[in-house]
């Protein structure tokens, strides 16, 4: 049992100082990118690249499938997924329509330049607006029409809706076709909404 013991024991020693070797010679070989190819064979040492680029990444120009040419550029730049403010118009409107100004207030930057006849409203400006509107009437309804986005700047929205509601206490419902501006921030947050016709 003894010898047994230390058969295992010296062979943990063995395994663990070549680990530890291997650590050593390995780790003093330089790999500035992490990419497996050592920086003295790598021709792109600071990009992350593969084996059959010799450590690049291949720009789409040079690259014709069935070989590579040796020019080479960096890292592809992160591509923000396109944002669909469309979606985010309609999703605001329903929040609009379910009144939960808490869900409505995310859909706005913290300061809001424009809010129909009003202007440079804090969060707290924009929910007595929203709760003053909700006081006078019973019952609301947006209906979108159309969304367009301008010709000159692709964060500002035209939307045509019909807004229908009734007046707190009478039971006929009015509505009202209008035209809104509604601008977003790079943040993808309304900045302004206000009335066009």
């Amino acid at each position: 049992m003894k010898n047994k013991a230390i058969v295992i024991i010296s062979s943990l020693l063995i395994v663990t100082g070549i680990g530890a070797l291997f650590f050593y010679f390995s780790s003093s070989v330089k790999d500035t990118d992490n990419d497996g190819i050592p920086d003295d064979q790598d021709k792109c040492p600071e990009v992350f690249g593969s084996i059959e680029h010799h450590g690049c990444v291949p720009s789409a120009e040079t690259y014709n499938g069935k070989g590579i040419e040796m020019e080479w550029e960096e890292e592809p730049e992160e591509i923000s997924p396109k944002i669909d403010y469309k979606q985010l118009i309609r999703e605001f409107y329903v929040a609009e329509d379910n009144r939960e100004f808490s869900v409505i207030s995310a859909f706005y930057a913290g300061r809001i330049n424009r809010y129909f006849d009003k202007s440079n409203l804090t969060q707290l400006d924009l929910k007595n607006e929203y709760q003053s509107a909700w006081s006078k009437m019973g019952s609301s309804q947006n209906t979108l029409i159309n969304i367009r986005v301008s010709s000159e700047n692709p964060l500002i929205y035209d939307v045509d809706l019909e807004f229908s509601f009734t007046v707190s206490g009478q039971s006929q419902v009015k509505s009202v076709n209008s035209k809104i501006e509604i601008v977003f921030n790079e943040n993808q947050k309304i900045t302004s909404i206000s009335k066009l016709n």
